[in-house]
């Protein structure tokens, strides 16, 4: 009997052992979830916090599935280290787990800088339910919270404390929101919208330490301003959670797969955020940690895990946000480097709506759009069939 282990218990892990189980119906199947909960959506993580979605309507399985899929799912434990010369995992709880086929789906954890943080401050980042909880309880009591970082999860954060009812500063180092998938034009446009609603966003500043304060926290920026705060929420970015991994054909930080999902460790598989896989827009590997991917590469790897030969096509960046009523998606290439001379883009503004397209040597690469956005579906297929590729 085949022996399957899964590391990591959100979308990527679960759905790699609906795979396996579609193909090896007798396999031993064992999910190492780090998290205390059965697997949820992160995504609805915010609309949580909105008070959009129930707590129990975040699951995206539940104990009947795993019974019926003869799934063995053990949460609260982490990975400690991965034995190649004898294939075993290596708990934390000391217990050594065989396996012929081994999935790395561990995800990761928020960047937040321990030394800029007293001991017993309120802060945290946006990644899991235990954090959701705390950031709603905070919005529930109105307390005020400041979040630092104007990427996609601080966006969606700070909408969602508006929707709650509850004040929310955000402040961001770079001169403008989503600097990594916006233009500066689009992310005017938003940070306009957003102020409209009352809004603070402060662009250029970060913070520079937390000190704890009775029940309070005095954040202090570097501009020299400090203020007292409920909470602070760090959303600056995401550490791929690989550090359990000493093997010596082994890397830190995401790892890098091959088309059948398959790290240079053999037997050895990884998907979502810990996974660097082939980006079709930019022709390199890179670590596009979203949803669907996640979705797409686990049910990949937990086929090939069983025996199949299932090549991946290749990531593309897509992210969508619904900001207060604006909609707003960026697709592929959208801040491009390298040859500009190589670049080419053609913008189509009017008071109600901003999309950019954005060619590679005459090939659209990448997309924004916001306003309007009915064309996004069509727009990715073209993106995609434009740079299809499969590795060789």
């Amino acid at each position: 009997m085949k022996k399957y282990v899964i590391l990591g218990g959100s979308i990527a892990g679960l759905t790699a052992a609906r795979a396996i189980r579609s193909i090896d119906k007798d396999g031993e199947i064992t999910i190492i979830s780090a998290e205390e909960f059965l697997p949820y959506s992160k995504v609805l993580l915010t609309h949580y916090i909105a008070g959009h979605v129930k707590e129990e309507n975040l699951y995206i399985t539940d104990e009947q599935e795993l019974r019926h899929l003869n799934v063995n799912i053990v949460l609260d434990t982490i990975a400690n280290d991965i034995d190649m010369d004898n294939n075993e995992v290596i708990l934390d709880n000391g217990v050594k787990l065989k396996f012929d086929a081994l999935l790395l789906a561990t995800g990761g954890n928020p960047v937040i800088p321990k030394d800029r943080i007293q001991i017993g401050c309120a802060a945290t980042g946006l990644r899991t339910l235990r954090e959701a909880r705390r950031i709603k309880q905070t919005a529930n009591n109105k307390g005020n919270i400041i979040i630092t970082g104007g990427g996609l999860v601080g966006i969606k954060l700070i909408c969602a404390l508006y929707e709650a009812g509850c004040t929310g500063e955000m402040v961001i180092k770079s001169n403008y929101i989503l600097s990594k998938i916006a233009d500066e034009e689009a992310a005017l446009r938003i940070m306009n919208h957003l102020r409209s609603k009352g809004l603070s966003i402060r662009t250029g500043i970060d913070i520079k330490k937390i000190e704890a304060n009775e029940d309070k926290i005095t954040v202090l920026l570097d501009n020299g301003q400090q203020k007292e705060y409920a909470m602070a929420v760090y959303c600056k970015g995401v550490r791929p959670c690989t550090d359990f991994i000493n093997c010596a054909d082994s890397k830190k930080e995401v790892l890098k797969v091959n088309e059948y999902m398959m790290t240079q460790m053999p037997g050895v598989y990884a998907a979502g955020d810990v996974a660097s896989t082939y980006e079709i827009t930019t022709n390199s590997f890179k670590n596009v940690a979203i949803w669907p991917h996640a979705v797409e590469q686990g049910k990949i790897a937990g086929l090939n895990m069983a025996g199949e030969k299932i090549r991946y096509r290749g990531s593309l960046s897509r992210n969508a946000l619904e900001i207060l009523g604006l909609p707003f998606i960026a697709i592929g290439t959208t801040n491009f480097s390298g040859n500009r001379e190589d670049f080419d883009c053609d913008v189509k503004a009017t008071k109600d709506s901003y999309k950019k397209f954005i060619y590679k040597k005459g090939k659209l690469v990448g997309v924004i759009l916001l306003g309007d956005v009915l064309e996004a579906g069509k727009l990715q297929a073209m993106i995609r069939e434009n740079n299809n590729y499969l590795c060789e």
